[in-house]
């Protein structure tokens, strides 16, 4: 499919890529993974672990419904939050209070943070660091500086990150 647009003056159609090169991106910078690769196209069982219960629990819900999570594991201080979210999915195997605890037991390949804007900043760094790909509830941080680290850890290490856009209201 090829798109075209009115150029100016000439009142002629002529193909967009002509006139691409004045709005054209940067290419992409595609970073080789670090680590092992894949020799096959299966998917392995994934181990996930959600930071935060408030936002968090639906979080929760999407990865319960998913049939490559394999393991789900969840962290929020508030005892509370964690017995309701456990009830309402028996697919959680493991609840820790803090972040560290659960960096410590756990082996997880991702983690959802969806923790209060100002700590995304220890929280991210944290678990990138430990090697976990990361998706990061919006905004990615409250401070320029705070964003940057969390960017910098990302491009660091091998652990990716992502950020999350969800409705909140």
């Amino acid at each position: 499919r090829i798109l075209y647009r009115l150029s100016t003056g000439t009142r002629s159609i002529e193909p967009v890529e002509n006139v691409v090169k004045a709005w054209a991106l940067p290419e992409p910078v595609v970073r080789p993974r670090e680590g092992p690769q894949r020799k096959d196209n299966t998917m392995t069982k994934l181990s996930v672990g959600v930071l935060g219960l408030g936002l968090g629990r639906y979080h929760v819900g999407w990865y319960a419904d998913c049939e490559h999570v394999g393991r789900l594991v969840v962290c929020d201080p508030d005892e509370e939050r964690v017995r309701a979210v456990r009830e309402a999915y028996p697919r959680v195997v493991a609840a820790y209070a803090s972040l560290d605890e659960m960096l410590a037991a756990e082996r997880l390949d991702a983690i959802s943070v969806t923790t209060p804007d100002h700590l995304h900043r220890p929280h991210a760094v944290a678990c990138l660091q430990a090697g976990c790909h990361v998706l990061l509830a919006k905004p990615i941080a409250t401070t320029l500086e705070d964003a940057r680290a969390i960017i910098a850890t990302e491009e660091a290490g091998a652990a990716r990150l992502m950020l999350a856009h969800e409705r909140r209201y």
